[in-house]
């Protein structure tokens, strides 16, 4: 009796951290791509925008795939935008239709980087706070649908935070 009751207990015990551990890990699979830790900043130089990364945006499969769309309840508008530098270093974002993820790459999708890409949120249907979290589903050619949860937080003190 003592044995069965300390194996239901371990079980237990084992189901508390695997939903603990699920309610924290918020990165996602859909095929072969992973996406890791989506997260939203305010825009510096346009309040009441948000733009939304991702720790890694990674295709480890052996095909290519297409980024095609992002949707989400809390904005009227998602646009995919990438970095450019004018000869002068001047810092430019211009608006993408897709971005390939090439087999075994990684897109850079972090608001710290010298070049990359975001998810603009234009026209925000409701405020957004740090601590918030919202659905974006992604839409890959290949590799179909999939809902990811963005949280809002602010950069991270000492983090290089370049503007938009």
């Amino acid at each position: 009796m003592r044995l069965r009751r300390f194996f239901v207990s371990l079980g237990c015990l084992c189901s508390c951290f695997f939903f603990l551990g699920a309610a924290y890990a918020h990165g996602n699979k859909v095929g072969a791509l992973v996406i890791d830790h989506p997260y939203a900043v305010e825009n510096p130089e346009k309040l009441g925008e948000y733009a939304v990364y991702f720790k890694e945006l990674k295709n480890t499969g052996t095909t290519p795939d297409l980024l095609q769309k992002a949707d989400t309840a809390v904005a009227t508008e998602s646009v995919f935008r990438t970095e450019t530098h004018s000869v002068d270093h001047e810092i430019t974002w211009v608006d993408v239709k897709s971005i390939q993820v090439a087999p075994g790459q990684s897109i850079v999708f972090r608001h710290d980087a010298e070049e990359g890409y975001q998810v603009l949120l234009r026209q925000l249907k409701r405020p957004l706070k740090v601590g918030d979290r919202f659905d974006m589903t992604l839409t890959f050619e290949k590799a179909g649908k999939v809902k990811v949860v963005v949280w809002v937080q602010r950069p991270r003190p000492g983090e290089k935070t370049h503007k938009h």
